[in-house]
């Protein structure tokens, strides 16, 4: 059958997920970005004046999914045939003159990129390649009698500080303040309670990780934290591993977790503790 792509803004998160959710939740890891952002928005987690939902079809099967919250954050898309980016591309400039970037997969990501950067006549580059990895078997490492605890037991000053120096070692969201962007993380989370920290014998908080964009029975870990005073003791790995065991212990089946893949210390840690490398996830951000 000939190619006959169409694409459509649904008309709201409710009717996207309706259509679209039985496809993403095939491979909840590589659509977590689009699913977590698509569930967030309609638990309360996250509110956008203006987001936009796309469907991709050719013919009548759906084979995409788009999603853009507003223009200072990306255009999330997942599974459509690059021979169908430039259909994609003439219905999102209909609603948005720019956004950030574009994440998904790295062939398709990079295509929509270039076809926006041409429309725009603005530039993109690469800004960043994060590993995809999921866990299905936990390797506990000793844990030294360090013990995990909750977002209530620690002060809010530190929480907030951990968060604000997090999102600016990993320069998340270059376009706002990291201040800002610090404030809407603990905001969201008042909600999850995903924060959780490891704490030793004297009382010292040690390091962090967050339950993050989480569904039924499955969620991601993130914001894997620890201060440079405390770096080099296998902290990180200690807290990812506690974290992981208190979720596989409750409700959850599954998790995954994205990290730099220019940084070799993360990627390693983690799977030292079971986490398996399953693809890559690209980011390309415009430039004037």
């Amino acid at each position: 059958m000939k190619d006959n792509y169409s694409v459509v803004r649904n008309n709201s998160v409710i009717n996207f997920l309706d259509i679209n959710e039985v496809e993403l939740r095939k491979n909840i890891t590589k659509s977590n970005f689009i699913l977590g952002c698509a569930k967030q928005h309609v638990d309360g987690v996250t509110s956008y004046e203006d987001p936009i939902f796309l469907t991709i079809y050719n013919n009548s099967k759906v084979v995409g999914q788009a999603l853009n919250t507003d223009v200072g954050h990306n255009l999330l898309v997942y599974e459509l045939p690059v021979s169908a980016v430039p259909f994609l591309v003439d219905e999102f400039t209909k609603y948005r003159k720019t956004c950030l970037g574009v994440r998904g997969e790295d062939s398709l990501s990079k295509a929509v990129a270039k076809t926006l950067a041409e429309k725009w006549n603005k530039s993109f580059q690469l800004r960043d390649r994060n590993g995809v990895y999921e866990l299905n078997s936990l390797k506990m490492p000793d844990t030294k009698g360090l013990t995990l605890i909750k977002s209530e037991e620690v002060d809010n000053r530190l929480m907030f500080d951990w968060t604000k120096r997090f999102i600016e070692e990993c320069d998340l969201n270059p376009n706002l303040e990291s201040k800002k962007v610090a404030t809407d993380y603990l905001k969201r989370h008042e909600k999850i309670k995903g924060y959780r920290f490891l704490k030793n014998s004297k009382g010292e908080i040690l390091s962090m990780a967050v339950k993050h964009r989480e569904f039924e029975d499955r969620a991601t870990i993130s914001l894997v934290y620890t201060p440079p005073d405390f770096r080099r003791r296998g902290y990180g790995k200690i807290v990812t591993a506690l974290i992981s065991k208190e979720l596989l212990d409750g409700t959850y089946s599954q998790l995954n977790l994205f990290t730099d893949l220019k940084n070799p210390t993360s990627n390693k840690i983690y799977k030292e503790v079971g986490y398996e490398f399953i693809g890559e996830n690209v980011n390309y951000i415009f430039r004037e």
